[in-house]
């Protein structure tokens, strides 16, 4: 058919990075999501097979790396952890998550550094690695702040040291990556939401900074070397496990003893809070996804859904029953007002779809919280908090 049936094509590139087609009759025809690094094609699935598939997951006593190794064992991928467990909170904490992994799968936590490059090449070549889920890094804005070096370490210098461990792989036999990013790449960006092509050029602290610096590595090292690598940029991951330096467990620890909150910045910030379960849900997406050019790529995984401090304590105070005191502790350097992710790239190219409201992940998280499970060894975690707050 012609033109005259059909009606003319034009099309209007949205602020969000996407490029949307009608007809002159209105129906939208075309919707080509945009990425980092431009257009982004729907690629090939490539499922995770328990007799194939073997997966690296550094930082796999940490809180995502735990939940994550859960989920692939159960499903019976082979899986290889390895954690240092550093002192930035309990290594108690994370001792204890490496033991709950090998009560439940039989699965044991290599203790060892991103850094040592030759520990790595002998993981990979031992278990011929498939798949690498590279989680270990420095987290925290305001440990930043103090511990700046840490950062430029655990976050730079390792995560180049894991990529030339790879690449000293030879190319046929190299495996997939995929790294944790952050939605703190995004800085000052005033555009809400957060879409994967907005600018990440204004970083508002060193944390941001170095994640971001993580995708322009992975991105060189591509055009060196073609090693194939996803970005994950996670926005406030919570959950039974969580870290306890971040608001989750804290606000829950200090609420149920009748300890005072300090909130900063008057409590005037969002934060787009996404249940680990969905994250998990996202990285395994990630891990069978396949760029139709094989070139690097980064996903927001978010909930979508920003929720202001002040309602977020009081979803905590409704799960427990209790009301909580608080205190002003003033600016925060480094913090941004707002996290808010937009996933439609992840949706349409993944089909991410993260199901968990707040309200359902404060009760599991609670639930666990109260547990005989979290009991063990945990008095340490009371005891000696983050090194961020020193």
């Amino acid at each position: 058919m012609g033109i005259g049936a059909w009606g003319a094509w034009f099309a209007l590139s949205l602020g969000s990075g996407r490029e949307v087609m009608w007809n002159t009759f209105g129906v939208e025809i075309h919707n080509r999501p945009n990425g980092l690094y431009g257009v982004v094609g729907r690629g090939e699935m490539a499922p995770l097979e328990k007799d194939s598939a073997r997966v690296l997951v550094t930082g796999a006593a940490g809180f995502i790396g735990m939940h994550l190794s859960s989920r692939l064992a159960r499903e019976g991928i082979e899986v290889a952890g390895l954690d240092n467990f550093n002192e930035y909170y309990s290594p108690a904490y994370k001792r204890a998550r490496a033991s709950h992994l090998e009560s439940e799968h039989g699965l044991r936590v290599v203790d060892g550094d991103v850094c040592d490059r030759k520990l790595v090449k002998d993981i990979l070549d031992k278990h011929r690695i498939t798949h690498i889920v590279h989680l270990a890094a420095q987290p925290g804005v305001r440990y930043s702040v103090k511990h700046p070096l840490a950062y430029v370490n655990r976050n730079v210098e390792c995560f180049v040291e894991l990529l030339e461990a790879i690449v000293a792989t030879p190319k046929a036999d190299r495996p997939y990556l995929v790294y944790a990013s952050s939605s703190s790449v995004y800085g000052l960006n005033e555009k809400i939401p957060f879409a994967e092509a907005d600018r990440v050029d204004r970083p508002a602290n060193l944390y941001g900074a170095t994640k971001r610096g993580n995708e322009e590595i992975a991105l060189a090292y591509w055009r060196l070397h073609g090693l194939r690598s996803v970005g994950c940029r996670f926005f406030t991951v919570y959950g039974p496990w969580g870290r306890p330096d971040m608001a989750m467990y804290d606000f829950t620890e200090k609420i149920s003893k009748g300890k005072p909150l300090t909130i900063y910045n008057g409590g005037e910030m969002k934060r787009d809070f996404t249940y680990v379960g969905d994250i998990v849900e996202g990285l395994v997406k990630i891990l069978e996804w396949r760029a139709p050019d094989d070139h690097p790529q980064v996903f927001n995984l978010g909930n979508k859904s920003p929720v202001a401090l002040l309602d977020f304590i009081k979803t905590i105070e409704s799960a427990l029953g209790k009301n909580a005191t608080i205190v002003d502790g003033g600016p925060s350097p480094g913090e941004v007002a707002v996290t808010f992710a937009d996933i439609s790239l992840a949706q349409k190219v993944l089909g991410f779809d993260p199901k968990t409201t707040l309200a359902e992940g404060t009760h599991k998280f609670v639930e666990w919280y109260k547990s005989s499970e979290r009991q063990p060894g945990f008095e340490v975690v009371a005891k000696r908090r983050a090194l961020r707050s020193r």
